[in-house]
């Protein structure tokens, strides 16, 4: 999100390119003693901006399917305070439907490409005979994305998705093994927390409550 906003491609990053000498196209050039910031086909337009937010806030989900997101649009019309779930929806799911019309081409197919690649990694089914297959499609969306974006988009966190897929191999379903259920039960288990110098034992005073009420019900 922070390199398609371009929060991400500052000056500091842009002098470093050149000093590397890659890409050329996407250094700073001089001009008239003087730099001029070059247009990257992927970091979005102002109108292009305007549009996905008002996708984003304008979307309407089911409870629990991700949290409120018009309430994560900060006043520059920026997306701030999201958690790692939303992300993980941003990134699967919203973006195939933000990304139809905005930049380039070839920019808009290879992400919508890797989210494609995300909706394969997280699928409740998995048929073991296809893994050849996805792991030739993740490889052949970080070749695009190389292509596509700097060398300061790519850090461990892109090169983990090779990885994803032989964890997928390995450990089975990824949607068995989500942190995001046991993070929603931590926090009914908060809200339970009435003396703040026992916290534990609120815990297990409210869980016993709220067990022995469903059970009278």
């Amino acid at each position: 999100m922070k390199t398609i906003f371009g929060t991400k491609n500052i000056p500091t990053i842009q002098k470093d390119l050149k000093e590397c000498g890659i890409p050329p196209h996407l250094c700073l050039q001089e001009a008239a003693s003087r730099m001029i910031k070059p247009i990257n086909s992927f970091v979005l337009a102002k109108e292009e901006k305007d549009g996905f937010i008002q996708i984003v806030g304008n979307l309407k989900t089911h409870f629990y399917y991700v949290s409120s997101l018009r309430k994560r649009i900060s006043k520059d019309k920026k997306l701030k305070g999201m958690k790692s779930h939303a992300y993980h929806v941003m990134m699967q799911e919203i973006l195939l439907l933000c990304m139809k019309n905005l930049m380039e081409k070839g920019c808009r197919q290879t992400i919508i490409r890797l989210s494609y690649v995300f909706k394969k990694l997280c699928a409740k089914v998995m048929d073991p005979t296809t893994m050849g297959d996805l792991k030739q499609d993740v490889a052949s969306t970080l070749v695009l994305l190389e292509w596509v974006f700097p060398p300061f988009f790519f850090d461990v966190m892109t090169h983990l998705l090779v990885h994803l897929v032989e964890e997928l191999e390995l450990c089975g379903l990824v949607h068995t093994r989500w942190m995001y259920p046991t993070e929603r039960y931590l926090k009914t288990l908060k809200r339970f927390v009435r003396n703040k110098a026992r916290p534990e034992g609120s815990m297990v005073k409210g869980y016993a409550l709220e067990e022995a009420l469903g059970f009278c019900t």
